[in-house]
């Protein structure tokens, strides 16, 4: 299996994510990947045409009322749902961006996600919840690694043909064996190794699918 990664890198937020998204692309390559504020449209589009699966890690314009995908906050949209449609006709996608699928842990009809799959995307996979990337900096790069990988189980999963929400996110949750008979394997891992779960919460929370 292999996809398309689209990360739109602009203010310090989506350089952060942007992190994430290279991790993610080096756990399982893609046939191509874009990191940059405004990928064309149609470079895009021809990508996706031979894998129909894409990873799109960015802003979502949705507090300014805008449902869109874009760099930076306050900026201008890379793709609404509409153009999200045309770019991944008949695709699976995974967004790493805030309330793609709702708000307040509530999917939303109207939310990109939905937005996307009625003008043509196949499968959408996204977030009723701010996403937190605070365990990226907060955590040590082993562990960072660790939730990484998590999470990367989830979106591949996803990918692949997963449309279940409850089963995604227990693919992220199991994806690692912390504890053994509910003894930590690792006695001097110290307090960090006990934050994995609660990292792992933070980036699968109130995960949403849409599908046609």
């Amino acid at each position: 299996m292999t996809y398309v990664l689209v990360s739109l890198v602009g203010d310090d937020v989506t350089q952060q994510a942007d992190v994430f998204a290279r991790q993610v692309g080096e756990l399982r390559s893609p046939l191509r990947a874009f990191h940059e504020p405004s990928p064309a449209h149609e470079v895009v589009a021809a990508a996706n045409d031979a894998v129909r699966k894409a990873v799109v890690v960015g802003h979502n314009g949705c507090h300014d009322g805008s449902p869109s995908l874009r760099a930076h906050a306050g900026g201008g949209q890379w793709a609404d749902g509409e153009k999200l449609g045309e770019i991944f006709q008949h695709s699976r996608v995974y967004a790493y961006a805030c309330e793609t699928m709702g708000s307040r842990g509530e999917p939303d009809v109207e939310a990109l996600g939905n937005l996307a799959c009625r003008a043509g995307v196949a499968a959408f996979a996204g977030h009723a919840v701010f996403v937190d990337i605070g365990w990226q900096q907060s955590l040590a790069s082993a562990y960072r690694e660790r939730v990484t990988e998590a999470v990367s189980q989830m979106i591949f999963a996803f990918l692949d043909g997963e449309n279940d929400a409850d089963q995604l996110r227990l693919i992220a949750r199991g994806s690692f064996n912390l504890f053994f008979a509910g003894i930590p394997l690792d006695i001097g891992a110290g307090l960090e190794a006990f934050q994995l779960p609660i990292a792992i919460d933070l980036a699968v929370e109130h995960l949403f699918v849409a599908s046609r």
